[in-house]
């Protein structure tokens, strides 16, 4: 899986709808950073190894980069091709080959070709997630900052831009996102960074001085600029449009003040005596609708 290579890479998790890619545009502004758009296929190649542990080596680099660029999302990359890359990795010494070395050198063959000045990079692709043990086994000296935001509002989102059909199913999403990130966390709090979404948004500075120094480098100033670094696939994506705009809080309790009454219920039945919630969240269960049946974990 690696070899120990001095590889710290760091990722973006979390439920989807949490300020993931803002916080990619954020980290994208330093200029020791860089992350590509969502890549959806790391957890898988590392399954795959797992499964076929005896797979010649050119076997697997083939089999690693056409999960990349046989995936629907590849042209959010804007890479030509990454037959490049297949003749670089299999023609690595016998000991520098690990699977560690193939998912880095996609990374750095990403940079390079965009002419990006920095080798350190991150990921944010929600879904890792629920592969945070097969991550941290290739890259042992990873970061993972987990975004969590409030349920209420991310279940609005959710369903506000299409990506869910009602609230019970965007709250279970939310549900088993926490639940796996936090596993993670108490497994390894050494590598675990937990971000609430209100936090980054009200306080901006604050949180990104925080992520700084969690991942290992220097706040900058011009982190929470706009900044001018290609987001890939956010451009191609309607529910990515504020990811564009200067940092705002407006979104904050949305879920709460537009959310029917019902809806509302609904996502307190889904929500009950699992994960816990985000500090001001509990206003919305003090104050809000059948709050009286309502026990917070």
């Amino acid at each position: 899986m690696h070899r120990n290579e001095a590889l710290e890479p760091f990722f973006i998790v979390g439920s989807g709808r949490s300020g993931n890619t803002l916080l990619r545009r954020i980290l994208n502004n330093h200029s020791e950073l860089f992350i590509p758009p969502e890549t959806y296929v790391l957890g898988e190649s590392v399954r795959q190894y797992l499964r076929y542990p005896r797979i010649k080596w050119e076997d697997l680099v083939r089999l690693v980069l056409a999960n990349f660029q046989l995936h629907r999302e590849f042209a959010t990359f804007r890479l030509a091709s990454l037959a490049p890359l297949l003749a670089e990795l299999s023609a690595l010494p016998v000991a520098q080959r690990s699977l560690a070395a193939i998912l880095h050198g996609f990374f750095a063959h990403y940079g390079a070709q965009h002419a990006l000045p920095s080798l350190r990079w991150g990921d944010k692709t929600p879904i890792n997630v629920f592969f945070l043990d097969e991550l941290h086994g290739v890259f042992p000296r990873a970061r993972f900052i987990h975004m969590l935001r409030d349920p209420f509002d991310v279940a609005h989102s959710y369903v506000a831009a299409g990506l869910c059909a009602d609230v019970v199913s965007a709250t279970d999403r939310w549900l088993r996102s926490v639940g796996a990130a936090r596993a993670f966390g108490r497994r390894f709090p050494e590598r675990y960074l937990e971000l609430e979404y209100a936090e980054l948004v009200s306080q901006p500075e604050r949180a990104a001085r925080a992520v700084a120094e969690f991942v290992g480098v220097d706040y900058e100033a011009g982190m929470l600029g706009l900044g001018d670094q290609d987001l890939g696939d956010v451009a191609v994506r309607a529910h990515h449009a504020n990811v564009v705009r200067p940092i705002f809080h407006d979104g904050l309790g949305r879920g709460a003040r537009e959310l029917s009454e019902g809806q509302l219920r609904a996502i307190r039945r889904r929500l009950k005596g699992d994960c816990g919630l985000p500090p001001h969240s509990k206003s919305v269960f003090e104050v809000g609708p059948g709050a009286a049946d309502f026990e917070l974990p």
